[in-house]
């Protein structure tokens, strides 16, 4: 009899207290979900921050944390090339907090989202799951690849060579400003022969300019055809923002425009011409926001818009894996009135072009 009394007071108790905690559970919670960073080159580590709070007297007794996640960014030993949801088990005391982090890898270059945040947890019966969601959705740029891409052969040193030396600059001897690496152009004067012992590779002395010049790369991804392979496009901004590394890092004002369409906002993408690591960065998010799968309009346009302007002095770089007549037109155009452009010509070798050579275009071959 007390037996069968005792279980009917537990049943009961155990009753309330559930009724209590399935009303309580999620007040005065909290999660919020973070990044170290919001910007990252292509294939760099960040970290997820997960904090959860419980600012109430009732414990959470067993729980989880999910989110998804762009198959572009990879936790642990997670597979990349899909979404997927990122699940983190735990349980709460009374008026606690905990913070996780977990490191992740950006594998291609875009802009993504940690979202759709929820909580999940667990009745005092283990017979049903309560949800809530939470409005933590940091944004991510991956940056792509500032460095030489090796699948093609191309002389960066000959084509920044090139491209400083038609810019009519008078240096001031009087106003050092930094070393940086030796190019062909550069008088043997200038040869900092401390800092070349030092780094084994020649340096020269830089010096602020009386008079300066700027360099617009133009990306132009033109196709053949919708069978174009998303490697190539992405090779050929790795090329641009290989460039515009360089180029601002040698203190040239570097600017950027493209025909694809900004991810976020569907609008065009350029960038005006500046110096400095800030506008570096800048030129990076512009990249990253590049959506390959959709053109706002035929390079052609973007040449056109050029040749109209009045401005003279700005060298332009014309990055492409695309050859065709209304392209060498329109370059053809542009050099006749007196616009300096060169033109860095991705040839891979999957595709058979017969193309004619030109001055200042520099044909790079898909290396074997």
């Amino acid at each position: 009899m007390y037996i069968i009394l005792a279980v009917l007071l537990f049943a009961a108790v155990f009753g309330m207290f559930s009724r209590i905690y399935k009303r309580n559970w999620d007040k005065d919670l909290n999660v919020e979900l973070k990044i170290s960073t919001n910007g990252l080159f292509e294939g760099e580590q960040a970290k997820a921050v997960e904090i959860i709070s419980n600012n109430k007297p009732i414990p959470i007794f067993w729980a989880s944390v999910q989110f998804q996640v762009p198959g572009a960014l990879r936790f642990g030993d997670a597979h990349s090339g899909s979404d997927y949801y990122r699940e983190d088990r735990m349980s709460l005391f009374p008026y606690e907090e905990i913070t996780k982090k977990f490191d992740f890898t950006a594998v291609h270059r875009g802009c993504y989202r940690l979202s759709d945040l929820q909580f999940m947890a667990g009745d005092l019966g283990f017979q049903s799951i309560m949800i809530k969601s939470f409005p933590s959705s940091p944004l991510i740029y991956v940056y792509p690849r500032a460095k030489e891409v090796p699948r093609f052969r191309i002389d960066y040193k000959k084509i920044i060579g090139d491209s400083i030396a038609r810019r009519n600059v008078v240096e001031d001897p009087f106003f050092f400003r930094g070393i940086r690496d030796y190019y062909p152009f550069d008088s043997m004067k200038n040869i900092n022969w401390k800092a070349t012992a030092h780094t084994s590779s020649l340096k020269v002395n830089q010096y602020h300019t009386t008079q300066s010049r700027q360099v617009m790369l133009l990306l132009d991804l033109d196709g053949y055809n919708r069978l174009d392979g998303q490697r190539i496009k992405e090779d050929a901004i790795s090329i641009a923002a290989c460039l515009a590394r360089k180029l601002a890092f040698s203190g040239v004002a570097v600017g950027f425009v493209t025909n694809a369409a900004d991810v976020l906002s569907g609008g065009e993408i350029q960038a005006d011409c500046k110096s400095g690591r800030g506008h570096f960065l800048y030129l990076m998010r512009k990249m990253a926001k590049i959506n390959t799968d959709k053109l706002l309009t035929p390079f052609d346009r973007v040449l056109e818009n050029i040749l109209k302007r009045s401005d003279t002095a700005t060298q332009y770089i014309l990055i492409s894996y695309y050859y065709g007549e209304g392209l060498v037109r329109w370059v053809s155009q542009l050099e006749s009135a007196g616009r300096s452009i060169q033109w860095i010509f991705l040839h891979a070798r999957e595709r058979e072009i017969n193309f004619t050579r030109r001055p200042g275009m520099y044909i790079c071959e898909e290396a074997q």
